[in-house]
């Protein structure tokens, strides 16, 4: 078995596999041929070209498919399909709709050049499973985002060799998912641009914001470390935008990915295989094992075929995310009010490994605490970042009534999403206009995504935007007239906004949204070294959290601040 550490994205190329076709070669009608895919970033071409008897290039690069996470199964299938001129091939885990629609489009191609679909789909190939590889390092970590990356780095710059898990195809979890920003206070950048800020501000900044319930060791942690995490980033290759801090309730602490946190993860993602992260895909780990002292000292999954397998550490870590993608959690710690909440992370982010040390006797704390996404696309269930309503300016009003109904800037729109709920509409329009593309290059370009998926619809005039969701336009005129007084300073907001951006006006961008969950403030306990900790206080030895495995930070949550955490809870 090849071990892939040539680059981190070489190692998520095991995704279908598929045997020879018999003795002859499928034949195809030399050319070049284009079909179009449908992607969740929206259309776009694929065009194939082949020789007699090979495929010979597949070019999809015009496609707006998430970075990390669409862009990645679009990269991972065209290398198969090139490797093994084959087309058995299954959606690449957590991005099927990126998935299907280039396949589809792959299939057309296929069908143009005159050759037999289904034969090539039963060629196959094997899947690495790394059955022949050490099982054994120094430290394991499970999970492959922005806390599963740090970790793994630190771990292997201090000379303890690292094997990191992934249950996925590719690396990037749900911090691919972000608006793109770091939360950092007293940090260089900021000192350069004129802001003054502190660490000691800082952490009384988030002591305050989380109302007394954040753990201060944690916002300790993420204060005392911020310039190191911004330099962790740096040092890894990804990027920043220098030329401003965007500002969080009333200071300018937000230090955005450049050009967006795909790119520039993807930078960091490959550095780190070039330090010798052992790297293990399609590798979906379930449970813990504890030797008879009560020492966590590895873990159990199953490859990608399913096989058992096990593997060992002198230190475990879990960085795998939260709970958000189990209702059955949700429903059991927030209650069925939450039921129907519109899920829009990653699939497999259930909890799993939350439940496993909580059946080792890991306390945990904060799980009773709903945090929701109040703008979740109605139809795909794609979160439309907070950032909008936070930075952007965007406002949200009722279709039934054209008005505004919460101060949508609040406590990461924490405000906005709870007034949802309560108010129980089955969806509301978030609208925004231009100037939302002007705050940063990471807003900009999460923008830019929802226009070319379609998610978002730009209306040229009032009275458009108004018919398009059934909304009295004298209303709504009034209704942004009103909001646009109170950004000009000429009126309290009714609903006590102070964080505006610009005034909005036409044209506007529009969308059906409606209540959401992506991640989890809940999580296991820890200690001052991310330690797990069990219900009688006691250290779990050799078992670790970091990210939003690790609960007691997100509590109460700040924008920035998690991506910020998922670093530092590392360092």
């Amino acid at each position: 078995m090849k071990k892939l550490l040539a680059s981190i994205l070489c190692a998520a190329l095991c995704l279908a596999a598929l045997p020879a076709l018999g003795e002859s070669a499928p034949v195809f009608k030399a050319g070049t041929y284009t079909a179009t895919a449908y992607g969740m970033g929206g259309q776009y071409p694929v065009t194939m070209t082949f020789s007699d008897t090979e495929i010979l290039s597949i070019d999809a690069s015009e496609n707006h498919e998430t970075v990390m996470v669409g862009t990645e199964a679009i990269r991972i299938l065209r290398e198969r399909i090139l490797e093994n001129q084959s087309l058995d091939l299954d959606a690449v885990s957590a991005a099927t709709v990126s998935s299907y629609g280039f396949i589809r489009a792959v299939e057309a191609c296929v069908k143009q050049s005159g050759a037999d679909v289904d034969a090539l789909k039963a060629k196959k190939i094997t899947i690495d499973t790394y059955e022949d590889d050490p099982h054994q390092a120094d430290v394991i970590v499970v999970g492959g985002g922005l806390a599963g990356l740090s970790t793994a780095v630190n771990c292997e710059k201090n000379g303890k060799h690292t094997i990191l898990l992934e249950q996925r195809g590719f690396m990037g979890g749900h911090t691919v998912l972000a608006a793109g920003t770091l939360l950092l206070g007293g940090t260089k950048l900021q000192a350069e641009l004129g802001v003054e800020d502190s660490g000691e501000s800082f952490n009384q900044f988030m002591i305050d914001f989380g109302q007394g319930d954040k753990d201060p060791a944690q916002t300790q942690l993420v204060s005392k470390h911020a310039q190191d995490a911004y330099d962790f980033v740096i040092d890894m290759g990804g990027h920043f935008d220098t030329t401003q801090v965007t500002i969080t309730e009333g200071t300018y602490r937000g230090h955005s990915f450049e050009p967006n946190i795909g790119e520039a993860f993807s930078s960091m993602a490959e550095s780190m295989v070039n330090l010798g992260v052992d790297v293990r895909y399609y590798t979906h780990v379930y449970d813990l094992i504890q030797d008879d002292a009560g020492s966590v000292i590895g873990v159990r999954a199953t490859d990608y075929y399913g096989n058992e397998t096990e593997y060992y550490g002198d230190s475990i870590v879990l960085a795998s995310g939260g709970y958000a993608g189990s209702k059955e959690m949700l429903m059991q710690y927030w209650g069925e009010k939450y039921q129907n909440l519109v899920y829009g992370g990653l699939k497999g982010t259930d909890g799993t490994l939350i439940r496993a040390a909580m059946a080792l006797g890991a306390d945990a704390v904060d799980m009773e605490n709903p945090h929701l996404d109040a703008c979740a696309d109605l139809n795909t269930g794609i979160t439309i970042t907070a950032a909008l309503s936070t930075k952007g300016g965007a406002i949200t009003v009722r279709p039934s009534t054209a008005q505004r109904f919460a101060n949508e800037s609040a406590n990461h729109a924490e405000d906005l999403a709870a007034a949802m709920l309560d108010i129980g509409d089955p969806w509301y329009v978030i609208i925004y206009d231009d100037t939302a593309f002007d705050v940063s290059s990471s807003l900009s370009y999460k923008a830019g995504f929802y226009n070319n998926a379609g998610l978002v619809h730009k209306y040229d005039t009032l009275e458009a935007l108004a018919a398009a969701y059934g909304m009295d336009a004298s209303v709504l005129q009034q209704t942004i007239d009103d909001y646009n007084a109170a950004v000009r300073g000429e009126k309290a907001d009714e609903f006590g906004r102070v964080a505006f951006n610009k005034e909005i006006s036409a044209p506007f961008y529009a969308a059906k949204v409606t209540n959401g969950v992506t991640t989890t403030t809940g999580g296991l306990k820890v200690n001052d070294h991310m330690q797990v900790v069990n219900t009688e206080g006691s250290v779990i030895p050799n078992l670790y959290a970091a990210g939003e495995t690790a609960g007691g930070f997100r509590i109460h949550y700040i924008s920035g601040s998690s991506l910020t955490h998922g670093i530092v809870s590392a360092i």
